[in-house]
C-alpha cells in the first residue's frame, strides 16, 4: 500500500450509505479519510460518515498521544482537515444511537511499519510517488520526507 499525506488521495474519501458498508470496511481493515467535524472537551476527534458518525478517541488520534511524546495540539489543529483512520468497531449512546470507533494511530503505525521499519522507502523504485509527513512535535519542527529518506532522520 502506498501512503499519501492526509487530504491528497481522493480514493480513500468516502461517505457510506450504509451500516453494512461501514462494517465490511471494518473487516477488511480499510483506511478511509474524512474531514473531523471536532474536537469535544476530551480531545475526541468526530467525523461524518455518511450514514453515522465515527469517533477517533484521544489516545487513538495520533502516534506518541497516550505517552505524552506528542502534544494535544496535534489532535486540536486537525478541526476542518481531513484525516485518515480505520475502524476498529462500534458503540451505542444513551438514546440508542450507533456511532463508530476509529484510529487514526492504527494507519499511522502501517504506515510506520512499511516505510520506516521495512526500509522501503530508502530502495523507491519508478512506481513509487512516495511523500510522507511527520510532524515531530516534541522537537518542534515538521519533516517532509520524500525518496530517498534524508540521512538526519532518527
Amino acid at each position: 500500500m502506498i501512503f499519501y499525506p492526509e487530504g491528497q488521495n481522493e480514493a480513500l474519501q468516502r461517505k457510506f450509505e450504509s451500516l453494512e458498508d461501514v462494517k465490511t470496511a471494518m473487516m477488511n481493515g480499510t483506511v478511509i479519510e474524512s474531514k473531523v467535524l471536532l474536537c469535544d472537551s476530551e480531545h475526541n476527534l468526530h467525523v461524518d460518515l455518511g450514514i453515522i458518525r465515527g469517533m477517533i478517541p484521544r489516545e487513538e488520534g495520533a502516534i506518541g498521544i497516550d505517552d505524552g511524546t506528542t502534544r494535544d495540539i496535534a489532535l486540536i489543529s486537525k478541526v476542518n482537515k481531513p484525516v485518515c483512520f480505520t475502524v476498529l468497531g462500534f458503540q451505542r449512546d444513551d438514546f440508542g444511537n450507533i456511532s463508530a470507533i476509529l484510529s487514526r494511530k492504527a494507519v499511522q503505525l502501517g504506515c510506520k511499519k512499511i516505510y520506516i521499519e521495512k526500509g522501503l522507502a530508502q530502495r523507491p523504485t519508478q512506481n513509487m510517488r512516495l511523500i510522507i509527513r511527520f510532524l515531530t512535535i516534541q522537537k518542534r519542527r515538521f519533516i517532509n520526507i520524500k525518496p530517498p529518506l534524508p540521512s538526519y532522520l532518527p
